[in-house]
């Protein structure tokens, strides 16, 4: 008697782990083409799939009706070896956002939100990219933090990550001192 278990190690036997059956990647992250990729290609290795067609094929199936529009001349003639490489390299440069944007953006208009000092400090790094300085993104990360973090702060000549723990540490006892003095205040009114 033949289990569903047994017949579907059967059907796998003799299929390497190669194989792209069964093999999907995450749908396509617009916001983060790059790590997308690196992320799909770590996906590829852990799976052996090393086959151009393959690879072009998941990616293919990751993405949107939009997105395809804008790769169209990939998917209408590939070339005839490097197909994967081709799309990638065009999803890159036509749906990545250039350097010089990203750092627009983040100087007009990215505030701290709710993320703490060394969240932000992460994230307008990876926006900025590798080639953006500390020296640069000092003052745009220091104009961003609450007034008394930045005056404590501004005295401070460490490197960057360090100032960023020193903020976090800030923050946090002036979340907790906000915190006991609304409870004390509370008791008063009661």
């Amino acid at each position: 008697m033949t289990t569903r278990g047994n017949t579907r190690a059967q059907a796998n036997e003799g299929s390497s782990t190669g194989s792209s059956a069964e093999f999907k990647l995450v749908p396509f992250w617009p916001e983060r083409p790059k790590l997308w990729f690196l992320r799909a290609e770590q996906k590829f290795a852990s799976r052996n799939i090393t086959d151009d067609q393959s690879k072009y094929d998941h990616v293919m199936d990751c993405l949107s009706w939009q997105q395809m529009d804008e790769v169209m001349d990939i998917i209408r003639r590939p070339p005839e070896s490097g197909k994967y490489e081709a799309l990638k390299e065009a999803i890159l440069r036509r749906l990545t956002e250039s350097q010089s944007r990203k750092i627009q953006r983040l100087l007009e208009r990215e505030d701290i939100g709710d993320r703490t000092p060394s969240e932000f400090l992460r994230y307008i790094r990876t926006q900025a990219g590798e080639t953006v300085s500390d020296d640069f993104l000092k003052p745009l990360w220091a104009d961003r933090l609450p007034p008394l973090t930045r005056a404590v702060l501004a005295a401070s000549n460490v490197p960057l990550d360090q100032l960023a723990a020193i903020a976090d540490s800030i923050e946090e006892n002036v979340q907790r001192t906000s915190t006991v003095s609304e409870v004390k205040e509370d008791r008063i009114l009661r």
